[in-house]
């Protein structure tokens, strides 16, 4: 019979490097653009897994501003730029905040007077998020 020590050490082995191999979690994001009345017209949003294979470019953009999310081994940078490409945000967000759930809303101003309202949080499924 073979020592139920290394049999067990094999098994957890087996099962880490089945949890290192896919994605952690997934990073969703909604962006509303504010006028100076206070309406707001959705922007855009979408869901993408973080903390894969380390690289990793994405966004959306306008000519008054862009935001990109850089995927980094351990997280996920967000950055806004303005349209001098002057950056008015960025964040960082890394896997274990995104696991938790936690939601954060930046409220960022643009030089055309309008706003963005920004939602990001994480989650272990793809939820892609709404106009709603």
């Amino acid at each position: 019979m073979p020592n139920k020590s290394i049999l067990f050490a094999a098994i957890a082995n087996s099962f880490i490097c089945l949890a290192c191999s896919g994605p952690k979690v997934f990073l969703m994001q909604t962006a509303y653009l504010v006028d100076a009345g206070g309406d707001e017209s959705f922007a855009g949003g979408g869901c993408e897994s973080v903390g894969g294979d380390g690289h990793g470019v994405s966004g959306l953009a306008n000519e008054n501003f862009s935001i990109t999310h850089a995927d980094e081994a351990d997280g996920v940078r967000v950055t806004v730029r303005g349209a001098t490409n002057t950056i008015l945000a960025e964040r960082f967000y890394s896997v274990d905040f995104l696991a938790s759930g936690v939601e954060e809303e930046i409220f960022v101003e643009l030089a055309d007077g309008k706003a963005l309202r920004l939602r990001y949080w994480g989650g272990p499924d793809c939820i892609a998020p709404d106009a709603g």
